[in-house]
C-alpha cells in the first residue's frame, strides 16, 4: 500500500482506514451492524416519544392549561360537615372570588350542573341524551373551548337568565339532521322550556387522555351550555354551585390560585364544607414524568445496542494492532511519530462507527416514516434524536478506537519490528 505514514493529512488517514476496513470487510460489517441498530432506535424511540407527547398536549390543551378545578370534597369525619348538603359554594361566593382573586385568579366560572345527570334535549321527536352545565361567559376560555358557528354566551344573557345555548357537534347532529352546519337560531327543549341555539362547539379530541385515565373524559360533542343563572333558575330559583373552574394567571402559579380558592370558601362557610382542588399543572406534570420514563428507557435499550457496536468496534481495532504490530514497528522505525499512529488507528474506528451510524439514520428514518404510514399515530422525525445519533456516533467511535489507538502508539519500535 502507498501510505503517508509522516503527515497527517486528513484525506490521506481516511483513506488509510478506508483500505485496513476493506481488508477485513466481514467484520468491519458485524462491527457497524450494531452501531447501525442502535443509532436507528434511538432515532425511533425518540422520535415516537417526540410525536407522542405532542399528541398528549394537544389533548391537554383542549382543557386549558391552565385550569383549575375547586369542589367539595368528604374529608372529615365531622357530624355536621357529613349532613350538610350540596357543594356550599353559591352565587355570592363566585362573585366575591371575582373580586378578591385579581392577582392569582386570570378568569373564574361557576358551573352548575347535577352529578352523573344525563338531561334530554328534544326537537320534532327526535332527543339526545346530553351533559347540561351552566357556565358563565368566561367558561370557553377557561376551557378551551372554541364555535364552530354562532357565538358564545355572553354577560348579558348572563344577567338576564336567557333560554340560549352552546350546543356540541353530536347534539346538533341528532336533534336537526337535516340542517347540518346552520344550526344558530334554531329551537329545542329541555324539559318543558324552549332553547335557542345561539353556538355550536367545535369538536374537540379527548380520546388519548380519557383512555389513560388522565383527564376529566366526557364526549365533548354531547354537551350543552346555558348560562349559570338560567341553570338556577331551572332547579327553582336557587343559588347553586356545582364547583368552580377557573384559569390562574400562569401554569407555575396553579396551586397558588386553587390554594387561595379553598381559603376563601373555607372561611366563608366557617369550616361546614371542605374543598380540594385539582390543576391541569398537576396532569401536565404526570405526563411530563411518564412520556419522559417511557423516551429514556427506549434511549437504554437502544444504548445497549449502541455499546455493543462500541466494544465490537473496539475488538476489531484491538486486533488490528495486533495484526499489524510489525507495519507499526516499520513506520515507527522512519520517524512516524506517536499522534501519526493514535490517528491512523482513531480514524479507522470513527469510519466504522460513521458508516454503521449513516447507516443507522437511513434505517431510522425509513422505519419512522413506515409507522406513520401503516398506523393512525403520526409520527414526525425528532431533530433532537436526529441530533443525538449524530453525537453518539462520533462518541462511540472515539471512546471504542481511543484504546488500541494508544496501545498501538506506545508500541515499541524495536520490539515491534521482531513481531511476527
Amino acid at each position: 500500500m502507498n501510505r503517508s505514514w509522516l503527515g497527517l493529512p486528513a484525506h490521506s488517514l481516511i483513506a488509510e482506514a478506508y483500505e485496513a476496513l476493506a481488508d477485513n470487510r466481514l467484520r468491519s460489517a458485524l462491527s457497524l451492524l450494531g452501531v447501525a441498530i442502535g443509532i436507528a432506535s434511538i432515532i425511533v424511540v425518540s422520535s415516537i416519544a417526540s410525536s407522542g407527547r405532542d399528541m398528549v398536549f394537544r389533548e391537554l390543551e383542549t382543557f386549558g392549561l391552565k385550569t383549575i378545578w375547586v369542589f367539595r370534597t368528604f374529608a372529615g369525619e365531622d357530624r355536621l360537615e357529613k349532613d350538610a348538603v350540596g357543594s356550599g359554594i353559591s352565587s355570592a361566593d363566585y362573585r366575591q372570588l371575582l373580586q378578591d382573586g385579581q392577582g392569582v385568579l386570570g378568569r373564574l366560572s361557576p358551573v352548575v350542573e347535577l352529578p352523573g345527570e344525563k338531561v334530554v334535549a328534544a326537537k320534532n321527536g327526535k332527543t339526545a341524551r346530553v351533559r347540561l352545565q351552566g357556565v358563565s361567559h368566561d367558561y370557553d376560555v377557561i376551557d378551551g373551548d372554541e364555535t364552530a358557528s354562532g357565538r358564545f354566551l355572553t354577560e348579558d344573557d348572563i344577567s338576564a337568565r336567557l333560554n340560549v345555548a352552546v350546543i356540541g357537534s353530536a347534539v346538533g347532529e341528532k336533534l336537526f339532521p337535516e340542517r347540518a352546519g346552520d344550526l344558530v337560531g334554531q329551537k329545542f327543549t329541555l324539559g318543558d322550556q324552549w332553547f335557542e341555539v345561539v353556538g355550536v362547539l367545535r369538536e374537540k379530541s379527548r380520546d388519548l387522555i380519557t383512555s389513560i385515565g388522565a383527564g376529566r373524559g366526557e364526549e365533548t360533542g354531547a354537551r350543552i351550555l346555558i348560562p349559570y343563572t338560567t341553570r338556577q333558575k331551572m332547579m327553582g330559583d336557587s343559588d347553586f354551585v356545582s364547583y368552580l373552574q377557573g384559569q390562574a394567571m400562569d401554569l407555575n402559579r396553579s396551586d397558588e390560585a386553587i390554594a387561595h380558592i379553598v381559603d376563601t370558601l373555607s372561611v366563608s362557610h366557617r369550616g361546614v364544607f371542605r374543598y380540594k382542588g385539582e390543576s391541569m399543572a398537576s396532569y401536565v406534570a404526570t405526563a411530563n414524568k411518564i412520556l419522559g420514563g417511557v423516551a429514556l428507557i427506549g434511549i437504554v435499550a437502544a444504548g445497549v445496542s449502541l455499546l455493543v457496536g462500541g466494544l465490537a468496534i473496539m475488538n476489531i481495532m484491538s486486533t488490528s494492532v495486533i495484526e499489524r504490530t510489525r507495519e507499526i514497528g516499520v513506520r515507527r522505525a522512519i520517524g512516524a511519530p506517536q499522534v501519526a499512529i493514535r490517528a491512523q488507528f482513531l480514524t479507522e474506528a470513527v469510519l466504522i462507527s460513521s458508516i454503521g451510524g449513516a447507516i443507522g439514520i437511513v434505517l431510522g428514518i425509513g422505519v419512522v416514516r413506515l409507522i406513520s404510514a401503516v398506523s393512525s399515530l403520526l409520527v414526525n422525525i425528532s431533530f433532537d434524536g436526529l441530533l443525538l445519533a449524530i453525537l453518539s456516533t462520533l462518541a462511540v467511535g472515539v471512546a471504542s478506537g481511543y484504546y488500541p489507538a494508544l496501545t498501538a502508539s506506545r508500541l515499541a519500535p524495536v520490539e515491534a519490528l521482531r513481531h511476527e
